[in-house]
Parts: C-alpha cells; sequence; structure tokens
C-alpha cells in the first residue's frame, strides 16, 4: 500500500510539473517571412491612422508589416499615431518593421520592432520582439523573394460606361471608366489595361479568377464597391502617380491587391477584404482590413473575434490535453514499477 501511494504522489506531481509548463505562456512565434501571411505589407512605408471612438481602425486575421530598414526622411517606417485615433490589430496577428511609431491607444497582439518610437501601445500577447533583417536593406523579406508584376503592354481602345450595366471581356483595353452610379462586371479571365477609373457609387464586380493587370492607376471615387475574393488588381504605377491604387471614402474592395511601384491609399472609412501590398501604403481614418471574407456573426463594435484568430487558444488547450495525459502515463508508469 506504502508503496501503491508513492507511485500515485509522483504521478500527480508529475501531472502538475507538466500542467505548469502547459499553462505557463506560450513561446512567441517567429517573425512571418511569408507575405501571403500580411493583410498590409508595405515595401517602404506604412502608415495607418485608425479611427476615433470606440470602434477605431481594424486589421483582422493578417499580419502588417513593412520592409524598409531605418528611417524613411526621418520618419519611421511604420506608423499608427494618429493622435487619439484608435487601431486594432487581432489575435494571433503580428506587426512588424524594423522601426515603427504608435502609440497608446494602438492595442497589437505580437509586435516585432527593432526600435519602436511613440507612446507603448497596448501589447496583448508578446513583444516588443527584435528579429534579424532578411537582408542589410530588406528587413523582413528578402527582395528576391518578393512577388513582382510581369510584363505586360495594355491595349490602346477605351471603354467607357455612361450609367448602366456593362459587362467588359478580358484582353487588352487603354483607358476604362466606369461613371457615377453604373456597373460594370469583369469576368473570369487576364486583363491588360491602362487605367481603371471610377465615379461615385459604382460597381465593379469581378469573380474567382479575374486578374486585372493596369499600366498606370486604378482609382474609385466614394461608394464604390470593387472586386471578389479570388480576383486580383495589379498596377504598375506608369507616370509616377501620387497613388497607384485609390480608393476614396466608403469603399467596400475585395481580392488581392498590389502595386509594387507605387502607393496604395486605404481611402477612408472604407472596408476591405483581401490583401493590400505595395511599395507605400496610407490612407485616411476608420479603415477596417479583414485579410478574409467577413466572418457570420461578426461585431465589429464588440471586436468579436473571428475563428481564424482562435488558433493560439486551440494550441493551448492542446497542450494542457497533453500534459494531462503524459501525466496518466507517468502515474501508470510508476505504479508498475513500486
Amino acid at each position: 500500500m506504502r508503496v501503491s501511494n508513492l507511485a500515485r504522489v509522483v504521478g500527480w506531481l508529475a501531472i502538475g510539473l507538466l500542467l505548469l509548463v502547459a499553462c505557463s505562456p506560450i513561446a512567441s512565434a517567429q517573425l512571418s517571412r511569408d507575405i501571403n501571411t500580411y493583410a498590409l505589407f508595405a515595401y517602404d512605408s506604412l502608415s495607418f491612422k485608425g479611427a476615433d471612438g470606440s470602434i477605431g481602425g481594424n486589421i483582422y486575421g493578417g499580419n502588417v508589416g513593412v520592409n524598409g530598414v531605418g528611417l524613411l526622411s526621418n520618419n519611421p517606417r511604420l506608423t499608427m499615431d494618429g493622435g487619439n485615433n484608435v487601431v486594432f490589430v487581432s489575435d494571433g496577428m503580428q506587426v512588424a518593421a524594423d522601426t515603427m511609431r504608435l502609440q497608446s491607444v494602438v492595442s497589437v497582439y505580437s509586435l516585432y520592432a527593432n526600435s519602436l518610437l511613440g507612446s507603448a501601445p497596448v501589447i496583448r500577447h508578446d513583444g516588443t520582439n527584435t528579429f534579424a533583417l532578411a537582408t542589410p536593406t530588406e528587413a523582413i523579406i528578402a527582395a528576391a523573394n518578393l512577388p513582382t508584376l510581369p510584363s505586360f503592354t495594355p491595349g490602346t481602345l477605351g471603354f467607357t460606361n455612361s450609367d448602366g450595366v456593362e459587362t467588359l471581356t478580358p484582353g487588352s483595353w487603354g483607358n476604362v471608366r466606369a461613371n457615377d452610379n453604373s456597373t460594370l462586371n469583369l469576368q473570369a479571365g487576364v486583363y491588360y489595361l491602362n487605367s481603371l477609373s471610377a465615379g461615385k457609387n459604382v460597381h465593379i464586380n469581378a469573380v474567382d479568377g479575374t486578374f486585372v493587370y493596369i499600366a498606370s492607376t486604378l482609382t474609385l471615387n466614394s461608394g464604390c464597391t470593387i472586386g471578389a475574393t479570388g480576383a486580383v488588381f495589379a498596377a504598375r504605377s506608369d507616370g509616377n502617380p501620387q497613388y497607384t491604387i485609390s480608393f476614396d471614402g466608403n469603399t467596400q474592395a475585395y481580392g488581392r491587391f498590389f502595386a509594387p511601384n507605387g502607393n496604395i491609399n486605404l481611402g477612408g472609412d472604407s472596408t476591405l477584404y483581401g490583401q493590400f501590398w505595395a511599395d507605400q501604403i496610407s490612407g485616411d481614418t476608420g479603415v477596417t482590413v479583414f485579410r478574409d471574407s467577413l466572418p457570420v456573426g461578426f461585431s465589429l463594435a464588440s471586436k468579436t473575434e473571428p475563428a481564424w484568430s482562435t488558433s493560439s487558444f486551440r494550441a493551448r488547450d492542446g497542450q494542457k490535453a497533453s500534459a494531462r495525459a503524459a501525466g496518466e502515463r507517468w502515474a501508470k508508469l510508476f505504479s508498475r514499477f513500486f
């Protein structure tokens, strides 16, 4: 009986030790160097202003990163410092840059920075983590591993949708324009355009498998909707415009938007679904970005977490279950020997 009790004691000590390890904070994940994990990724600089009030500016389901090294015109590469504007980045997501400036009203999950300026942000999980540069000139991802635009030549024939519903077939076009209150349907296939622009309250519908390559600019006025979950809009910045891809107020955009040589303007009070990669990223207040489509039952006001952000909690639950099972196995093992 005395030996059996000893076995039980040793077994429970093993359980306790393993549970203690499992319940301790999980070590921070390594910095993601895969661009596909990023909702917002800038090669050079990124400014995200957030918004005043409880809802603020939000980024869900994707990392935020800047690849530039050091300061740019004496400013950090990544800034979330719009005064009292609130910024919230969802659970499980990383915010990463060699140099950044944040404020106390910014709430992030994991933070990676080699130089952090401004007020101390709210860090809900881990940080500030320093990290090794990918190369002397690229912080997160080496240039050789970054996506690039294919070589293409746009067409010369223009197309204008005045005020109705029109469908544009895939192929090469010049300047494509959708005027106020019109609808332009894009099909599956590849488009080579010189430019794409829209007036106010325009719908530019796409489908999965729509690829739009634009030589110069993509410009939307206020109240527009563009894209589809599986659509790609990529612009080359011919003519060195101020904004290569520009969303005005209250835009809804879906898909992957790519401007490796220029600036993406996220607009103001926009709701964006997908991935937005550019040399520079900026915008006005009130922007919310979802790397994936809006989850069912999601509440922006209550900051309800989408399903994609619970992986870290599932991992911790798994660790606890494994610890219990291991402890039970240890108890049985000791009971055999004593």
